[in-house]
């Protein structure tokens, strides 16, 4: 098996329209937990920024949405803070500041997205960054403080990225 590239050398960054693409697109397909799971793909940078790329009910394209490394540290840094942490991530809720505090509200507060918290919360628990509480309802996370979650991820990355097909 030949060793694979570091993503700087693999990736050249093209910036159109704000959002991050790669022209050389290595994505993991992953689902959100829960009892409505949904598809989503991932990518993670050099800069161990994670990418999340999502359709929504009725889109007719992807949307790319990135999570800054700042804002996965703050968030690794809450989730330690805390036992079980709830997904807290209705959208209405949100909008109106009335969702109860978890995952999703903090991602909200941080940048205006609290939805991305299911996609998140599968990805670091697929990798084995997080604990899921195995509900189907009543979401739960919990942090793997043993877990140095940077390079498990870039890891996690390297060793199942491959070529996405059906964008």
């Amino acid at each position: 098996m030949a060793a694979k590239t570091q993503p700087a050398k693999r990736h050249q960054a093209i910036k159109e329209s704000q959002r991050v693409f790669w022209d050389n697109q290595d994505w993991i397909h992953d689902f959100t937990l829960g009892g409505k799971t949904k598809p989503f793909w991932w990518q993670m940078d050099e800069d161990y920024n994670i990418h999340i790329r999502r359709k929504f009910k009725n889109a007719t394209s992807w949307k790319v949405e990135k999570i800054a490394t700042a804002d996965i540290d703050a968030l690794q840094t809450y989730m330690a803070a805390k036992d079980w942490v709830k997904l807290a991530n209705n959208v209405a809720k949100l909008a109106k500041g009335e969702e109860q505090e978890g995952i999703g509200k903090f991602l909200y507060t941080i940048n205006k997205d609290g939805t991305l918290s299911s996609s998140l919360g599968a990805l670091l628990t697929s990798t084995g960054i997080w604990e899921h509480n195995g509900a189907k309802r009543g979401i739960q996370f919990k942090i793997r403080p043993d877990i140095q979650w940077k390079q498990t991820l870039m890891d996690y990355y390297h060793d199942n990225a491959f070529e996405p097909s059906g964008f």
